[in-house]
């Protein structure tokens, strides 16, 4: 899958006219193969089964991939309970970490969530 500005891209690559490019987005778009609201939605699923990250880099790629801003906005949910849920995956796929803090950060989690996340994570081992 690929957003609009990936194809588009792809197409001045291959030095297409500009009015083939415009008539061939045209006819994807008409088709349903292009879709950047679609693709924000599978991007972000495919991120949050095989590499959770934070919404702060899922917003970063998804603008690196020519995704306008608005359409991001409508897909990434940027709520703490989300991001808590993201980090705990995150943490969750990894067998040992030894510095979770720095490895949520890496992942573009906000300190708040860190934290919420690494408070658990020691009541959770002080439990045992």
């Amino acid at each position: 899958m690929r957003s609009e500005a990936e194809v588009v891209n792809y197409l001045k690559r291959k030095r297409t006219s500009p009015q083939d490019i415009t008539s061939t987005i045209n006819k994807l778009k008409d088709l349903k193969f292009v879709d950047d609201l679609k693709f924000c939605s599978w991007w972000q699923e495919s991120r949050d089964r095989n590499h959770p990250v934070g919404a702060r880099v899922l917003q970063q790629e998804l603008r690196q991939k020519g995704v306008p801003r608005e359409i991001i906005s409508q897909v990434i949910d940027v709520n703490r309970d989300t991001e808590f849920n993201r980090a705990h995956q995150a943490l969750a796929k990894k067998r040992y970490v030894a510095d979770p803090v720095s490895f949520l950060a890496r992942r573009g989690f906000s300190w708040e969530v860190i934290s919420l996340t690494t408070k658990d994570l020691q009541g959770t081992i002080e439990d045992r």
